[in-house]
């Protein structure tokens, strides 16, 4: 949870399988979550295929529930893109509450936008959001291919120049992401 009675964070809820936002989500499905926590908007940070039995299930269950879906791809292993970050927060400015967002695991991608989310909304600094979304305890590692998360935090942190973080995603990262982007691509 990222804001109790607000902002939700999970893992893909397909079935009775995954761990959500915290223990007590544990076996829930989609709909049990949009339920029991009156979720009104979800948001998808892994993209859209009706190819895939999840997708549609998921779908289904946000529908039967009247729950608004948004699907905003974003990857675990390379920066956000800028026109990802702008639909997203354009999802939090003007979507109803509560909200739930997902990815596939719940901690890479939603630690990103939780730390997002506590910074631009809430006004946590920004250090706080990140000890507290972009962490090991939800299963993120640094050190790993997911450590781009931390990277786009930190090429914010050398670059703002004293901008908000919002400020930033919309003027300076969509100018600073081709060249970013391309130099992680080649050293990879």
């Amino acid at each position: 949870m990222v804001v109790p009675g607000r902002v939700y964070r999970s893992a893909q809820l397909t079935g009775n399988n995954y761990t959500a936002d915290t223990a007590r989500l544990i076996g829930d499905d989609l709909n049990d979550v949009l339920h029991r926590y009156h979720i009104r908007t979800v948001i998808n940070l892994r993209g859209g295929n009706m190819a895939n039995d999840y997708y549609r299930q998921e779908i289904a269950d946000c529908r039967r529930y009247g729950a608004v879906h948004v699907d905003i791809s974003m990857s675990a292993h390379h920066l956000p893109p800028p026109q990802s970050l702008r639909q997203l927060l354009a999802a939090f400015d003007s979507l109803p509450y509560p909200i739930l967002f997902h990815c596939q695991g719940g901690a890479d991608r939603s630690g990103l936008v939780g730390a997002l989310y506590l910074n631009i909304y809430q006004g946590v600094p920004l250090q706080e959001a990140l000890r507290r979304e972009l962490t090991w305890r939800y299963g993120h590692f640094a050190f790993t291919a997911a450590g781009r998360m931390n990277d786009f935090f930190a090429l914010y942190q050398r670059t703002s120049h004293g901008l908000s973080l919002r400020d930033w995603i919309n003027t300076v990262y969509p100018n600073l992401y081709p060249k970013v982007s391309r130099s992680a691509a080649s050293s990879n």
